[in-house]
């Protein structure tokens, strides 16, 4: 298995379901799963995952809201994939994400480890990569006048990494319920230098979707 895309659900209903179309639609050419982990979702969102009645498709059911990082490590447990794509349900992918997919799956190959980072696209047609500096007294300093060596975090809506790299760091720091583990997550991928890689394909995402 090349790709494991894992995506965790909460209540996301339609979110959740065109997510998994656009995957089911536009990737090809590699191996991949997807992996819905639903942290005891009381709407219809996982029924209509299910009427796609798709092979690539596995749905963890968790009895308790396990939150965002424990769903994630949860999603990891039940993978296959040499690489890890940490996708939001309220995302939608284009087929151009798979050149960025034989890229990372190339530079696995070649064993070079780095963490990918795509930009997004909003409802209102802004596109960003989520970038901030990690909040640490120093690299705010470094940040005011030297920002090639400052040390960012990236909003985690979508977020790509090797099965070592993710084993390396840890995978997501489970005392976060919701909100702020993907500082946390960059923290610790700066503090392992494993470089951050900002590839080209833009993936559209509805802010805030998953939180209301």
């Amino acid at each position: 298995m090349d790709v494991s895309i894992i995506i965790v659900n909460y209540n996301s209903r339609n979110l959740l379901f065109n997510c998994v179309k656009s995957i089911l639609n536009n990737i090809s050419d590699i191996e991949f799963e997807i992996i819905v982990v639903d942290n005891n979702s009381s709407d219809e969102s996982l029924e209509l995952c299910k009427s796609l009645q798709c092979t690539k498709l596995k749905i963890v059911e968790s009895s308790d809201n396990l939150g965002f990082s424990r769903a994630n490590n949860l999603g990891v447990k039940h993978s296959s994939g040499k690489i890890l794509h940490f996708l939001n349900p309220d995302t939608e992918v284009d087929n151009n994400l798979v050149g960025d997919y034989k890229q990372i799956i190339s530079d696995d190959y070649n064993s070079i480890e780095n963490v990918y980072v795509n930009p997004m696209k909003d409802l209102d047609g802004t596109v960003y990569y989520g970038k901030n500096y990690i909040p640490e007294s120093f690299n705010y300093l470094v940040y005011l006048f030297n920002r090639k060596k400052t040390k960012w975090y990236y909003i985690g809506a979508t977020v790509m990494m090797s099965r070592k790299a993710f084993n390396r760091i840890g995978g997501w720091n489970e005392k976060f319920f919701m909100y702020e583990e993907d500082s946390d997550l960059f923290y610790r991928i700066n503090k392992f230098n494993i470089p951050i890689i900002e590839l080209p394909t833009i993936i559209f995402h509805y802010g805030g979707g998953t939180s209301k």
